[in-house]
Order: structure tokens, then C-alpha cells, then sequence
């Protein structure tokens, strides 16, 4: 069954916020940066030169769209991150959404 018509609406005009929190997260190494083990926040923000407050913001975020999972000890990757946006990952997609970053950028001026 197909969505109802203002569900479509809504998914496509608000479509950005998932995709800017993504590509925000692999621009800032994250990732990378949850590579060897979980991280609290703090930790995590002084690792990479962020705000704490926005670190953890832009952590609960990743939770809520699957590619992070919270733990004891902070956060850390979820499967699919660990698939395919740290250094190591046998199907690594980190370089194509920097490249996606940098089109969004174009995008943006549309209008």
C-alpha cells in the first residue's frame, strides 16, 4: 500500500535532515573515530575537536536512524557503519559520501 499522499510529502521535504546528519557525522571522522572502541561523548568531542552538547546531539541522532547503537561506555558503530563507514570496512562508502557532501553543497543553492 502506498503512503498517503501528505506522509510522501512530508518524507521527501524533511529527507534532508537524515542525510545531513550522516554526512556531517563522515565529515567530522566519527566514524573513524568509534573505529577501535565505544566512546562517551565527551571523549568522542575532544577527539574530534567538537562540542560535547553537539557531539551527543548529533550521536542520539545517529542512534535514532541505525547506525550508531548507545552503550555503557558511549556509543559505537551499528552494522551497518561497521560495513561500510570505518577505515577498515570491507565495503567502504565513506569517499562516496564526501563526494555526496560536497554535491549537496550545489543543491542547496537551487532555488
Amino acid at each position: 500500500m502506498s503512503p498517503a499522499p501528505e506522509d510522501l510529502l512530508d518524507d521527501i521535504a524533511t529527507g534532508y535532515q537524515a542525510s545531513q546528519i550522516l554526512l556531517t557525522a563522515n565529515r567530522r571522522g566519527l566514524f573513524a573515530a568509534l573505529a577501535d572502541r565505544s566512546k562517551d561523548p565527551q571523549r568522542l568531542a575532544d577527539d574530534l575537536g567538537t562540542d560535547p552538547r553537539g557531539t551527543r546531539i548529533l550521536c542520539d541522532a545517529l542512534v535514532d536512524l541505525g547506525l550508531l547503537q548507545r552503550t555503557d561506555q558511549g556509543y559505537q558503530p551499528g552494522r551497518d557503519a561497521r560495513l561500510h563507514l570505518l577505515p577498515d570496512s570491507d565495503e567502504p562508502r565513506s569517499d562516496v559520501l564526501a563526494h555526496g557532501a560536497k554535491l549537496y553543497e550545489r543543491w542547496a543553492g537551487l532555488y
